[in-house]
């Protein structure tokens, strides 16, 4: 039963970022990797058939989640933008056609996703050559991100399936490496019950989900590295009915978008 399951994974799971040293967390981290791709590439099959489209319905999606794009697109001219956890490229679409980006960019931790994101935005995106879709090991942004590339970094959807602490720390680090000065994120995070392990725990099961809980926790993590005007809006999803967190942050003090 559903108990049972909720039983095992927080067993399986129990492990908490203060109580074990940085080597065992790197050896979780690994075989949860390993156990996150094979996840997501055995269910990369079913992303195509809609492209989690459904969610372009959800008007927080558009006036939260990409706010500063839709409000103000004249920021983001000639700069970047990058979709962590892109799938099969909805998000990179929308940016597109909201800002006068050089470029929009998209990572994903399935080959399979990413072969036909890249499928979708030559299709849809007229300036594709100026974006590109590569994959990540999962813990990053991907091999070949320099520093300070880009002005605005999304993810929707997809903060809520990594139920391991160390892994989502490592890829918020490497969002703020990336982010050139004055640039901002807006991620989504989702309180998931089925499957679901505490904020600061190390799964190391697969496709394990993540429950926030205290919107704070987020908040502690990105101030603590260097994000400033952190903003974190509460809403029930209007799938689930489950808390859902609309965060956004920027790299320096100068100006907030």
């Amino acid at each position: 039963n559903n108990e049972e399951k909720k039983d095992n994974v927080e067993q399986a799971s129990n492990i908490i970022e203060n109580e074990v040293t940085l080597p065992i967390r790197e050896i979780i981290a690994t075989e949860f990797l390993k156990n996150q791709k094979e996840a997501f590439e055995r269910d990369s099959r079913l992303m195509p058939l809609a492209n989690h489209e459904e969610h372009n319905e959800d008007v927080d999606y558009w006036t939260l989640l990409l706010e500063v794009p839709l409000r103000y697109p004249d920021r983001f001219v000639n700069t970047r933008a990058l979709d962590f956890g892109c799938g099969c490229g909805r998000n990179l679409l929308n940016l597109a056609s909201l800002a006068p980006f050089a470029g929009v960019d998209g990572v994903d931790i399935s080959p399979s996703n990413v072969a036909y994101a890249q499928k979708w935005i030559r299709q849809r995106i007229p300036d594709h050559n100026q974006s590109r879709v590569w994959e990540t090991d999962g813990n990053n942004l991907g091999p070949g991100v320099e520093d300070s590339t880009y002005s605005f970094i999304m993810s929707h959807v997809v903060f809520q399936h990594i139920g391991n602490y160390h892994v989502r720390r490592s890829i918020l680090k490497d969002m703020y490496r990336a982010l050139e000065p004055g640039g901002m994120i807006s991620i989504h995070f989702l309180d998931l019950i089925e499957k679901a392990v505490s904020y600061y725990q190390n799964s190391f099961v697969g496709n394990v989900n993540c429950r926030v809980g205290n919107p704070m926790f987020i908040y502690r993590d990105l101030e603590d590295i260097g994000f400033k005007f952190i903003s974190i809006k509460t809403r029930l999803d209007k799938d689930t009915g489950f808390p859902c967190y609309f965060v956004k942050a920027h790299k320096q003090k100068s100006e907030t978008l």
